[in-house]
């Protein structure tokens, strides 16, 4: 099963499929360093800053929400921004549900500096999303991709996934080594979908195990 969960959802497909839960709303249950409450929500990275210790830091006003007393925020690994989660859910969907022709390829973006949002947890189906329509469209433009570039990607995946396999601390890839494995025969066929699906997935378990 998805290594994405917590312990009030948990994703019931295999790596190789879209996740069929969204991100938790409940809060962090972690202490800080300094020994406060984290503000953070559960299955995210903990933010780093404090309500009380970071105050300054942490109620910078963007949305007008950052002061209220139970405020949680979702820090943006990409930019490394902390916003205010209630904000930045109803941000990120408004700007997909006004999409169009030319905005559908876009990530998400951090509302403070327009950076994208990649590498994030809670986002991280939008993400792959936005990856997958990439994909389609380079598709399209390119037809298909020569067997040396095929090759050469392959490759590639293949030293992510030893390198993913043998640094995880918290994770076991466990029957997921099964998705991987077949990168091993050149006589299989991978679509460029299926290998960024499988670039990604290395990707959100690598930042999975960190949060163990």
């Amino acid at each position: 099963p998805c290594a994405y969960k917590c312990k009030h959802l948990q994703c019931t497909r295999i790596c190789s499929e879209p996740c069929d839960r969204g991100p938790c709303n409940e809060p962090c249950d972690q202490k800080l360093k300094c020994g406060h409450d984290c503000i953070g929500m559960c299955g995210e990275p903990c933010p780093r800053q404090c309500r009380i210790c970071n105050k300054h830091i942490v109620q910078e006003i963007l949305f007008g929400t950052e002061d209220e007393p139970d405020a949680r925020f979702v820090f943006l690994p990409d930019c490394k921004h902390l916003i205010e989660v209630t904000s930045l859910d109803k941000f990120i969907e408004t700007a997909f549900n006004n999409q169009n022709e030319d905005t559908a390829l876009r990530f998400p973006e951090c509302p403070r500096c327009k950076h994208n949002i990649r590498r994030c947890i809670r986002y991280m189906r939008i993400s792959n999303r936005v990856h997958n329509l990439i994909a389609q469209v380079k598709t399209k433009i390119l037809g298909s991709r020569s067997d040396k570039d095929l090759n050469n990607k392959r490759q590639l995946l293949i030293k992510e996934f030893e390198r993913t396999d043998s640094n995880l601390k918290e994770i076991s890839l466990g029957n997921k080594k099964a998705l991987f494995n077949g990168l091993y025969d050149p006589d299989n066929y991978f679509t460029d979908d299926i290998l960024i699906l499988m670039t990604n997935t290395l990707s959100f378990l690598n930042e999975i195990d960190k949060l163990l």
